[in-house]
This record gives C-alpha cells, sequence and structure tokens, in this order.
C-alpha cells in the first residue's frame, strides 16, 4: 500500500467488516443491563415530572409579581400616609 501509486489503491480492498459473533452475557451482566435500564426510565419519569412542576412554579412566580406589581400601584395611589401621633419620636432622642 505504501509503494502503491494512489491511482491503484483500492479502498474496497481493504474495508474491514464488522464482527458477526451473538455478545452472550452472563446472567449477572443481563441483571445488571435490566437495573440499569431500569433506572433511566425512573430517572426520565422524575426528570419530567420537575420539568412541569418547574413551569408551574414559573407560572405561580408571574402570578404572584402581577399581583405584587397592582398592590404596589394601589398603594401608592393612597399617597403618603401622614404620620400617626404614636409614631413619632419623643423630642429627648
Amino acid at each position: 500500500m505504501l509503494g502503491q501509486p494512489l491511482e491503484s489503491f483500492n479502498a474496497k480492498a481493504h474495508e474491514t467488516t464488522p464482527l458477526s459473533r451473538e455478545v452472550c452475557y452472563s446472567a449477572a451482566m443481563e441483571e445488571r443491563i435490566i437495573k440499569l435500564e431500569t433506572l433511566a426510565a425512573m430517572q426520565d419519569e422524575t426528570i419530567g415530572k420537575l420539568n412541569e412542576e418547574l413551569f408551574r412554579q414559573q407560572q405561580d412566580i408571574a402570578r404572584l409579581q402581577r399581583h405584587i406589581e397592582m398592590l404596589e400601584g394601589k398603594i401608592s395611589e393612597l399617597g403618603d400616609p401622614e404620620p400617626v401621633a404614636g409614631n413619632e419620636r419623643p423630642p429627648h432622642y
């Protein structure tokens, strides 16, 4: 191959074929694979539930922010309250 000119190189002749033997797992290995697949499925389900909960919480936060803005608007409409006599500092402080 190294001494051959580039034009005479045949890529088809140098291709490798995948191994065609069956892979045989032991019972312990098969059990481990099943446990791992089960764990992966449970994690996917948990991630989905967490995603739904996060979305719901984001909606709640947005609703609460709108409510706070509404309350701030109502408070600003009321204006500054006049000081109450009981909340004034005595002159000796």
